[in-house]
């Protein structure tokens, strides 16, 4: 079963994914993470819905402590990290460079350097998706297939 953090939003396309597929999750609290498996507490997921909150999570003030206390905790329980960001232009780190916020809040060159620090540092894997394929992402990253566990 996979367990969604009660804290998570914007995320109904991803719950008829799995409701279509008939692999069960439910609402709880995660301290790490929006999406993990329940009784397997190795691998946790992190979505970001676009840059700009991306943005927010590594340099606003409160919200970049709070990723963080989140990213060493994953690395202090041996959890694997994963930051799975929906933005269907963009495939990877290095195509972030280019992008400029609609909010006027920053650079892509900005979010690049930080996302290849909190990799190395870290050990954060950074994935990138467009917002159809986050649910199947999800459970093939957890390892749900067709509702198998």
């Amino acid at each position: 079963m996979i367990l969604v953090d009660t804290r998570e939003k914007k995320h109904q396309s991803i719950l008829d994914y799995f409701e279509r597929n008939k692999i069960p999750y439910r609402h709880i609290a995660l301290k790490t993470g929006d999406y993990m498996l329940e009784g397997n507490n190795k691998i946790t997921i992190d979505r970001k819905r676009n840059l700009d909150e991306v943005w927010g999570n590594l340099f606003a003030k409160g919200n970049k402590e709070r990723f963080m206390r989140e990213v060493k905790r994953a690395r202090r329980e041996k959890m694997q990290f994963i930051l799975l960001i929906e933005h269907g232009r963009i495939k990877s780190v290095a195509d972030i460079a280019k992008w400029r916020s609609k909010f006027g809040m920053g650079t892509g060159e900005r979010i690049v350097n930080r996302l290849y620090e909190i990799n190395k540092v870290w050990g954060v894997k950074i994935e990138f998706c467009d917002k159809r394929s986050t649910g199947r992402i999800i459970a093939e990253r957890l390892g749900v297939i067709n509702g198998q566990r």
